[in-house]
C-alpha cells in the first residue's frame, strides 16, 4: 500500500513526463496491435474463403516468390478428374487490379459451373450468363467500393463490365471482390489457357491417407508443382510472409524504442528523487523493496501505455479500413490473445526500460543520498 502510494504521488507530480512516457509506449503497442491484426485478418480472410468453398486442397507452383502463385496451364485440371478419390476441381485466376483512379480489387476468375460458387448468395441481379458475357459480379462490399449498381459498367484494363449481380460473402476477400468467369478473365489480362491455382474436392469421408496419397501423386506426376492445404498455402504465401516479417520488425523497433524512453525517464526520476531513497534506506527498506518498487513504477507507465495502445491500434486499424487502396481486402482480426500479448510487451518494456535505473537506485548509499539536493 505505502508503494502504490509513493508511485501514485512521483506519477502525479511529474505529470508532462508521465505523460509522454505512457504515450510514448502507446504509439509503439498500437504499431504492434494494428500490424498483427492485419496480418492475422489477411490470413483468416482467405483460410475462411477456402473453407467456405469446400476446397480440400490447393494445387500451385511451388517455384514462385511472387505473392501471386505462378500462372500454369489449365488442362492440368482434366488429368486430376481422373484420379480415383477426387470427386472435382476447379481451376481459378485471382488478381489484385485497379479497377478506378481510388480504389483496388481482387479479381476471381472461376469456372461458371464449378463448386466455387456455391456458397455465395445472390443478393440483387443475376450470375454470369456465359463464358463470352461480358458481366461480372461483385461482392457487397465492392459494389459499395465501386458506387456500381446492377447494370452499371465497371473498366477491368481495356475492358468494360456490366455488373449483372451482386452477391454476399462470409469472408471479407470475396465480399469485397469481383468474380467474372475464368475464360473472360484469362482473355482480359492476355493469358488465355492459363491458371494460378487448382482447387480440389475429395470424395466424402476421405481422411489423412487419402490427403496423403493426392498430395504425393501431384508431387510425381507434376514436377514444380504441390498439393496444399488451406493452412499450408497460407504459411508459403511469400506476400503473407514479408507482412508477418516487416511486421516482427517494427515490433521489435516500437519495442526497443519505447524500453529506451522509459529506461530515461525512470533513470531521471531516480535522480530527482535521490535524498527520498535514501530516507526509505535509511529508515529501514530493504534494496530489493527499493529496486521493486522502482520497477512498479515502470510496469504501471506501461502497461497504462499498453491499454492505450490497445485502443489506438483497434482504431486505427478502423481507420485503415476505410483507406479506397486497400479497403475489401483486409479484414482485422483482433482478439483477447493479441491484446494479452500486447500487455505482456507492455509490461515487457516496463521491466527492461526499468531495471537499470531500479538496480542503480538500489545501489544508492543512504547517508550521500540524504545529502544530495
Amino acid at each position: 500500500m505505502i508503494s502504490a502510494t509513493i508511485i501514485a504521488r512521483n506519477v502525479r507530480h511529474r505529470p508532462a513526463r508521465s505523460l509522454l512516457t505512457i504515450f510514448g509506449v502507446a504509439v509503439g503497442i498500437a504499431a504492434v496491435v494494428t500490424l498483427v491484426g492485419a496480418a492475422r485478418g489477411f490470413e483468416r480472410g482467405w483460410l475462411k474463403a477456402y473453407e467456405l468453398r469446400g476446397t480440400d486442397l490447393v494445387i500451385t507452383k511451388v517455384s514462385s516468390r511472387s505473392p501471386m502463385p505462378e500462372l500454369f496451364d489449365e488442362r492440368m485440371k482434366d488429368d486430376l478428374l481422373r484420379w480415383p478419390g477426387v470427386r472435382e476441381a476447379a481451376g481459378a485466376y485471382v488478381d489484385l487490379v485497379s479497377v478506378s483512379d481510388k480504389s483496388n480489387l481482387f479479381v476471381y476468375g472461376w469456372e461458371l459451373n464449378s463448386f466455387l460458387w456455391r456458397h455465395l448468395k445472390l443478393r440483387e441481379g443475376r450470375w454470369p450468363a456465359g463464358d463470352e458475357e461480358r458481366s461480372a459480379v461483385l461482392g457487397e462490399m465492392a459494389a459499395e467500393i465501386l458506387g456500381a449498381r446492377v447494370g452499371d459498367v465497371v473498366p477491368l484494363d481495356m475492358y468494360e463490365l456490366k455488373v449483372c449481380g451482386i452477391f454476399e460473402s462470409p469472408a471479407m476477400v470475396e465480399n469485397g471482390a469481383m468474380i467474372l468467369s475464368l475464360p473472360l478473365l484469362q482473355k482480359a489480362t492476355g493469358n488465355p489457357g492459363k491458371i494460378r491455382h487448382i482447387n480440389l474436392r475429395l470424395a466424402d469421408g476421405s481422411g489423412a491417407a487419402e490427403f496423403a496419397s493426392v498430395r504425393a501423386a501431384v508431387k510425381a506426376r507434376f514436377p514444380g508443382f504441390q498439393a496444399y492445404t488451406a493452412n499450408e498455402l497460407m504459411r508459403n504465401n511469400s506476400g503473407l510472409r514479408m507482412v508477418k516479417a516487416m511486421t516482427a520488425v517494427t515490433s521489435t523497433i516500437a519495442v526497443v524504442v519505447g524500453a529506451l524512453g522509459v529506461m530515461n525517464t525512470m533513470l531521471m526520476s531516480v535522480f530527482e528523487r535521490t535524498q527520498e531513497i535514501g530516507i526509505l534506506l535509511a529508515v529501514g527498506w530493504r534494496r530489493r523493496r527499493v529496486m521493486w518498487l522502482i520497477l512498479l513504477e515502470s510496469v504501471a507507465l506501461c502497461g497504462v501505455g499498453g491499454a492505450l495502445g490497445s485502443l489506438l491500434g483497434v482504431g486505427g486499424g478502423r481507420l485503415l479500413q476505410q483507406v479506397p487502396q486497400i479497403r475489401g481486402m483486409i479484414d482485422f482480426a483482433w482478439d483477447t490473445r493479441l491484446f494479452a500479448a500486447a500487455m505482456a510487451v507492455a509490461v515487457g518494456v516496463g521491466l527492461l526500460g526499468g531495471l537499470y535505473p531500479a538496480w542503480r537506485g538500489s545501489r544508492l548509499a543512504p547517508a550521500e543520498a540524504m545529502r544530495h539536493e
